[in-house]
């Protein structure tokens, strides 16, 4: 394998890695706000600002 696609792997990785991140992100925030909508809040849904990091 060449450093270009051993490159390119890598950078693949990390993207899919960060779009993962979001969609965990993304998926509590919704959880969050179904929660707020019905007037049941669920501690386990609540995603504090040090995990989002």
């Amino acid at each position: 394998m060449t450093d270009e696609q051993t490159n390119l792997l890598e950078e693949g990785a990390r993207i899919m890695e960060e779009a993962g991140t979001s969609l965990i992100r993304l998926s509590s925030n919704l959880r969050n706000r179904i929660d707020e909508i019905n007037g049941t809040p669920h501690p386990e849904n609540v995603t504090t600002e040090q995990e989002e990091e």
